[in-house]
Parts: structure tokens; C-alpha cells; sequence
């Protein structure tokens, strides 16, 4: 049955208005609270948008992002070294081991840009002044992520890692709709298990002993980055990262040995909320409006 609402055209204007000073006001207050947060760099730690469907929220967790020099053992094992095995670079023929806090190089690493994003995915400038720009499919739809960004120049004059040894290796943890964590390696290759070998990288123009990883990972509320309207109600992900500077030190004893010298647990928090119909929106100002009217009758009787 189709139901007509009708309202004196002077209230229906001066009702939209408030609705939308209201709805403004809500969605800048959040952006405003997320550019200011200190914890993230080039942009907010938090974000909600609105996407063709829904309300799209993105927040950042752990925001600061965390120094380690040990891979994070939240769910009862090694995220590094268990998504090692399972891609299957297993202790046969590598050998990976943390440096441990015998050396603290956490001066030589920069976060570069650590921000959230909703609905569209930005453009991002690495520091190399490679252009990545967001991708054509997670444009105007109901979509989140992050962009993380994370370099290191060698200014310890007790280290010296030779070029073409120094790689990143990223493992992450997620729980995808409420679902069970898992983990996984992040940006490797079938035989490397670097994140390089893949994910994008590279070098400072003219630093030699400086490298960068960048990431920009996404969910859109379908389960997949296939953003198409109307997905999975109240979708929502956790996605969580270790990032970790990986030196190559060579075949030693039959192995290739690499040793994990410090990295960054990173991550976000997506989710989506209906976004409510014209008419509900419409009715629910009506009963506002009425409810300050009969208020001011009152307060003058």
C-alpha cells in the first residue's frame, strides 16, 4: 500500500533544511574529531561518508600504530612466522628470526601516512613521488579502508644493510562479517615471502639506505572488492597488520637466512549502517518539529 505524506510546503522546506544542518553537522563533527586525532598522519583516524546505500565508517586500530620488534601473538600464535609456514616458506629451506630489542632502530623509521577513508579510495603520493592512484572500482561506492605508509633510513652507524637485502615482510590477521580470524601473508610472491615482491615499494631518490612500503588495503560491505550496491546489511571488519623490516642475510647452513629486525602492527575497523529512507526521515522531523511546537504551547499556557 502506498501511503502519501503531505505537508505545507513552508514546513516541508524549513524541515529538510534542519534535517540536513543536523545530518551535516554529525558527519563534520566526526571528520573534524578524526583530522585532529594525533594518532593519525595524512588524514583522519576516523570516518564515516555515505555511500550509495549505507553509512560507511572507518576507524583506525591501533591508533598510533605500534612499534614492535615481535611479531603480535594476539590469537595464541606468531602472525609473522605462522604465515610464514602456511604459505609454505617453512624452516626446510628458510630460516627467519627476530633481531629482538638487543637493537632499537625505531629512529630509523618513519610513518609516512597512516589515515582511513570511506566511499572513495584516495590518491596516494609515495615518497618517491610514485603516483598510486585509487582504483576506479572503489569509487562512489560503499566501501573503506586505509592507507598506511612506512619507511626507514638507515641512521644507525652500527647497521649496514647492503642493497638489495633489505626487503618488508607483512602478515595480517582479519575477521571478515563477525567470521573467524585468520591469517595470512601479505604482498609475496610463490617463491619470495617478501611483501615486496609484490606490494608496492621502493627508495628515496637519492638515500640509498632508505625504503618504503605502501599499502592500501579495502572492504567493501559485498565481502569483497567487488563494490556493488546493496551488499551484506551491517557488514563490518577487522583487519589488523605486522609490517617488519626483513634483511636477507644469504644462504647460511642451507638455508636462506633473513632476519626480522623491528616493524608496525597497524589497522581498521569497517563497518556499514542503513542509511534511512526519505519518508522515515521525513516523518521522524514531522514528529520533531510537532513535539517543539507543542512544547513552546505549553511552556506560554
Amino acid at each position: 500500500m502506498k501511503v502519501s505524506i503531505r505537508v505545507h510546503q513552508h514546513w516541508y522546506h524549513q524541515l529538510l533544511s534542519v534535517l540536513c544542518l543536523v545530518l551535516s553537522g554529525i558527519t563534520t563533527a566526526k571528520l573534524s574529531a578524526g583530522t585532529l586525532a594525533v594518532c593519525s598522519v595524512g588524514g583522519p583516524a576516523s570516518v564515516t561518508a555515505t555511500g550509495p546505500d549505507d553509512y560507511n565508517t572507518t576507524q583506525l586500530t591501533p591508533c598510533p600504530a605500534d612499534y614492535l620488534t615481535s611479531a603480535s601473538m594476539v590469537g595464541g600464535s606468531d602472525w609473522i612466522m605462522s604465515s610464514l609456514n602456511a604459505a609454505g616458506f617453512t624452516n626446510a629451506n628458510w630460516n627467519f628470526h627476530y633481531q629482538g630489542v638487543t637493537a632499537n632502530i625505531s629512529s630509523d623509521f618513519t610513518i609516512n601516512q597512516y589515515y582511513a577513508w570511506a566511499v572513495n579510495e584516495p590518491n596516494v603520493v609515495a615518497p618517491d613521488g610514485t603516483n598510486y592512484p585509487g582504483r576506479p572500482g572503489l569509487q562512489n561506492v560503499d566501501a573503506g579502508g586505509a592507507v598506511f605508509v612506512l619507511s626507514f633510513d638507515n641512521n644507525n652507524d652500527l647497521l649496514d644493510f647492503p642493497a638489495g637485502q633489505v626487503h618488508w615482510i607483512q602478515a595480517y590477521r582479519q575477521s571478515l562479517n563477525g567470521g573467524a580470524f585468520t591469517l595470512h601473508l601479505d604482498g609475496n610472491s610463490a617463491t619470495l615471502p617478501y611483501y615486496d615482491a609484490v606490494g608496492a615499494h621502493g627508495t628515496y631518490p637519492g638515500h640509498p639506505n632508505a625504503y618504503y612500503m605502501l599499502d592500501t588495503p579495502a572492504d567493501c560491505e559485498t565481502g569483497n572488492l567487488n563494490c556493488v550496491p546493496e551488499g551484506i546489511e551491517h557488514y563490518h571488519t577487522d583487519v589488523q597488520f605486522n609490517a617488519f623490516l626483513a634483511v636477507d642475510n644469504g644462504t647460511i647452513n642451507g638455508k636462506q637466512d633473513v632476519t626480522l629486525w623491528a616493524g608496525y602492527q597497524w589497522g581498521y575497523l569497517y563497518s556499514t549502517a542503513d542509511v534511512p529512507e526519505p519518508s522515515s526521515l521525513l516523518l521522524s522531523g514531522i514528529a520533531l518539529a510537532g513535539f517543539a511546537i507543542w512544547k513552546r504551547r505549553r511552556s506560554v499556557a
